[in-house]
């Protein structure tokens, strides 16, 4: 990308080797957020850029490399969500689970 960087997304954590390799919607929404001073949008694209970075193969710049590493990262965050929710779905059969084994242990020691 030959597009000059501006300096607040270098304090927001985008170096010059990721933001040369962005793929042009993402360097021209960047800058609109920094003109428009909409800083939270920029920097959370900016951390969603640096996840997605790290499911491409290779350096290229080529777009479709940036599509299918963002493929790849929005799957692996609908895995984690799916393993979170199972997380919280076993979490609460073992607390449901342990409220009936007491009562079934304080009935069985009421009736001794």
């Amino acid at each position: 990308m030959a597009t000059e960087k501006p300096q607040e997304l270098t304090g927001w954590g985008l170096d010059d080797e990721l933001w040369n390799t962005l793929p042009n919607g993402a360097v021209r929404d960047l800058k609109r957020f920094v003109r428009t001073g909409k800083d939270e949008l920029a920097q959370n694209r900016i951390e969603t850029l640096i996840e997605i970075n790290e499911y491409r193969r290779g350096s290229t710049t080529d777009e479709s490399t940036w599509f299918e590493a963002s493929r790849a990262w929005e799957f692996g965050k609908n895995v984690k969500a799916i393993e979170a929710k199972e997380k919280a779905k076993a979490e609460k059969r073992a607390k449901v689970k342990a409220r009936r084994e007491a009562a079934e242990a304080e009935a069985e020691a009421a009736s001794a």
